[in-house]
């Protein structure tokens, strides 16, 4: 039997049947109307009926999200504590009736569960260029209660959330979240069980504000990091004024919210110590510079009656700071590649008796299409380890670094394997993905949901793995890399050693990437689900044009391959551009779209430009 999440016990009789009938009555006086109006399934009880109706019964024994369901021959009942109970064990009903193998008769059977995990969130990034829609976040939280998520965060970095108290700083192009979205937002997931919360930065990820205010930052000059020049990005802590401005961030994302938690961030400060806090993390050192910040932040939010969250890897690092954490805060740990060490820092997290989260990651992010290998295991290792260690639950992180080039429909995967996990482990949950998407998509069989996943699994072909990216990643930054005034030398001085541009491998990628063109062309959807497909499509040529064009670099390719590619990818660049912005402006807010598409004119320029 395909239920999902697993659940945790159940019992079928072999002999007795229940008959689905299109319609179930049931008590509306007990039941929030956002749940009555759900599932269409429900009509409000009448007295007259005497069977297809759905009992309610309040049981206060069971957990606050734990349900019993009883399919009994002639009528179904539901025992819950909670009205959480009692939306889950109908989001499970809903599920049964739409199983195939169940489409008239479903065997008598009873289902108790809960979830092992109480906090199975998820966070967007709506910052990076790309804002989505109020209809497409609407569209997330949608797939997140299928799943049974009760957690959602929006990450808003800079200005992508309108700020009232900094109104007139924003300039016309920018299409922020507005408060009233964001409450919008709010209710409509509280009506699926779905706590939003708000995520704002507080210290690094600060270069918008900063190239505003650049009295504010540690570092008004910035650095240079990992071989290139990064802009100002971390706030200085020992500033007052810097308090201040946050705090006025702060106030006015928490208000209106309804939320008992707020995400402080805090993450990344890359400049912390080496500008205006340097003499003093010299005298205290790094960590108790960035403690004492943590510290006055964290009060400002109790004081507010809400709990914070902050990310972990400045702690991390520090972990003499672990013991003077407040007992209220709660520790997101994340950690994103298939090897990080969950098991290491949660069990430290709890042992210092530190309320912890831990954070995998879509993979998604600086990859186009995904890194599958990744993504299954980072998830799996950071579900584990969180029950293992009686962790709070996990947050599952989904970022836009770089642009934001990945589609919507790449992330799913992650979304649907976390929710399993943190549900309920189950050994069959990784195999469960590809079955869960050909599902919701209607696609006969199983080969929408496998050719999605196996989109991700280019990165098998590069030489070296890389931590938190793939290859790609030097192609999204191009424009940052190349220089305007003169595109075509300094192109191919940046493009002549990238790791995929290598004559033997070349053929090893348009192989894999025409079996992926011919697997798509034999998949039909729905309507409904056509905006999928668009999204399959448009990753897919992503990826071929990027293949081709990187390759074009070769000092081998013979002149007339290089001039039959040419000819190709100035049609191909062309056709990209026009597509992937057709695609965004469907789901997405207009500010960030040129941001986004920088490198890929870039590339256009380029193969104009070249003789």
């Amino acid at each position: 039997m395909n239920i999902f999440p697993a659940v945790k016990r159940i019992l079928i009789d072999r002999i007795k049947t229940h008959e689905w009938q299109k319609y179930y009555f049931i008590d509306q006086s007990i039941l929030p109307s956002s749940i009555f109006q759900r599932f269409s399934f429900l009509k409000a009880y009448d007295k007259l009926v005497s069977q297809s109706t759905i009992e309610c019964i309040i049981d206060q024994t069971l957990g606050e999200e734990a349900y019993q369901l009883i399919i009994k021959d002639v009528n179904i009942e539901i025992h819950y504590a909670t009205e959480k109970g009692l939306f889950y064990a109908l989001i499970t009903l809903e599920q049964l009736m739409q199983n195939k193998e169940y489409l008239i008769k479903i065997p008598c059977m009873t289902i108790d569960d809960e979830p092992e995990l109480s906090i199975r969130g998820f966070m967007l990034d709506i910052s990076r260029n790309k804002i989505p829609s109020v209809k497409s976040i609407k569209q997330w939280i949608d797939t997140m209660a299928k799943l049974k998520y009760n957690h959602l965060e929006l990450y808003v970095e800079g200005m992508s959330f309108l700020y009232p108290s900094l109104k007139d700083v924003y300039h016309q192009d920018q299409t922020p979240l507005t408060p009233d979205e964001f409450t919008e937002l709010q209710n409509y997931a509280k009506q699926q069980m779905i706590d939003l919360v708000p995520c704002h930065n507080g210290l690094g990820h600060m270069t918008e504000w900063l190239t505003k205010f650049p009295h504010l930052a540690e570092l008004p000059e910035g650095m240079f990091m990992w071989g290139a020049y990064r802009k100002a990005s971390t706030l200085n802590p020992l500033s007052q004024e810097s308090f201040e401005f946050v705090k006025t961030l702060y106030q006015d994302a928490v208000k209106g919210s309804i939320s008992p938690y707020f995400h402080m961030n805090l993450d990344e400060p890359y400049e912390l110590g080496h500008g205006k806090s340097k003499e003093k993390a010299l005298t205290v050192g790094v960590g108790q510079v960035y403690l004492d910040y943590l510290l006055k932040l964290h009060e400002l939010v109790t004081s507010w009656g809400i709990t914070p969250l902050v990310w972990g890897d400045v702690l991390n690092h520090h972990p003499e700071t672990l013991e003077k954490l407040p007992k209220e805060l709660i520790f997101v740990d994340w950690g994103y590649d298939y090897d990080y060490p969950f098991y290491q820092t949660l069990k430290r997290l709890s042992e210092k008796k530190v309320k912890f989260m831990a954070a995998p990651g879509t993979s998604s992010w600086n990859s186009i299409s995904g890194r599958t290998d990744d993504m299954i295991k980072n998830i799996e290792e950071a579900c584990r380890w969180t029950k293992a260690f009686e962790g709070l639950g996990i947050l599952l992180t989904d970022w836009g670094d770089n642009g934001h080039w990945q589609q919507t429909i790449i992330s799913y995967p992650a979304l649907i394997y976390a929710g399993l996990e943190s549900w309920r482990s189950h050994a069959q949950n990784r195999h469960q993905i590809k079955n869960i998407l050909s599902g919701w998509f209607q696609d006969d069989g199983e080969s929408l949901g496998k050719l999605i996943i196996d989109l991700g699994t280019y990165d098998r072909y590069q030489p070296n793995y890389l931590s938190n990216r793939t290859s790609m990643m030097d192609i999204m930054i191009l424009h940052r890399v190349v220089d305007p005034s003169d595109v075509v030398s300094s192109m191919k001085k940046v493009m002549e050693h990238h790791p995929l541009n290598n004559i033997r491998l070349y053929p090893q990628l348009k192989e894999w990437i025409d079996e992926i063109k011919q697997r798509r062309t034999l998949i039909k959807v729905p309507e409904h689900a056509q905006w999928v497909l668009e999204e399959i499509d448009v990753t897919i040529f992503m990826l071929d044009t990027l293949f081709d064009f990187i390759i074009y670099f070769n000092p081998t390719l013979k002149l007339t391959d290089k001039l039959n590619l040419k000819q190709r990818l100035s049609k191909q660049l062309s056709l990209l551009i026009q597509n992937y912005q057709n695609i965004w402006l469907s789901r997405n807010k207009t500010g960030g779209l040129s941001d986004s598409t920088e490198s890929l004119l870039v590339m256009k320029k380029f193969m104009e430009e070249e003789i």
